[in-house]
């Protein structure tokens, strides 16, 4: 592997796992090649997601604003 080239990441291993109440919020670091996956555990919610680039604020990926 050459100095450049990062290890493969483990889909399995799971970084954080949170049951979130209605209208509640969580924010989180992620790295390059992480999976987010977001659970509606009861049903009839709409979870709004922003992301954010920690090294850039203004690059940011607004589901509420890109329909």
């Amino acid at each position: 592997m050459s100095t450049n080239q990062q290890p493969a990441l483990d889909p399995f291993f799971v970084v954080s796992d949170e049951i979130i109440p209605p209208r509640g919020e969580t924010a989180f670091p992620m790295a390059a090649g992480q999976l987010c996956r977001i659970i509606d555990l009861e049903g009839k919610q709409v979870a709004d997601l922003l992301c954010f680039d920690r090294h850039d604020p203004v690059d940011k990926l607004s589901v509420e604003n890109t329909r």
